[in-house]
């Protein structure tokens, strides 16, 4: 079974949401990305991870289905992980949220936040079911 370790907020992503905050930004999440990039005990630091600006190994990426406000107070984002493209099985070791400011028509996806697996989730090939 899968060990996921706590999520972190990275640089980029804390401002972000400070723009958002003070009123100049509009947060967009854009996408949910895996990857089977592993990391060493300094790696996942807090420090080491708030300065990521990308995974290590990114394999795939899914687009988020929905964004809502669950209780008044927190967000959830849900995406649809398939192996429908997957032609080499790997464990995903590395998570990502992709945001970017939906207030600037030219600004780019940042990794707004980042997870680490102490043990990953398998992701076999595709086999047609």
């Amino acid at each position: 079974m899968a060990q996921f370790d706590t999520p972190v907020v990275t640089d980029a992503g804390a401002k972000l949401m400070a723009q958002v905050l003070s009123g100049s930004s509009k947060i967009e999440f854009i996408s949910l990305s895996i990857g089977d990039g592993e990391y060493t005990t300094e790696q996942k630091q807090d420090s080491e991870l708030r300065a990521r600006t990308a995974l290590k190994n990114q394999r795939m990426s899914f687009p988020f289905s929905s964004v809502t406000i669950t209780d008044g107070i927190n967000v959830c984002l849900k995406a649809v992980v398939s192996n429908e493209n997957v032609t080499e099985s790997f464990y995903i070791m590395e998570m990502g949220l992709w945001a970017r400011d939906a207030a600037d028509e030219t600004s780019t996806p940042i990794l707004y936040s980042i997870i680490t697996a102490s043990a990953g989730d398998y992701l076999p090939v595709y086999n047609g079911s």
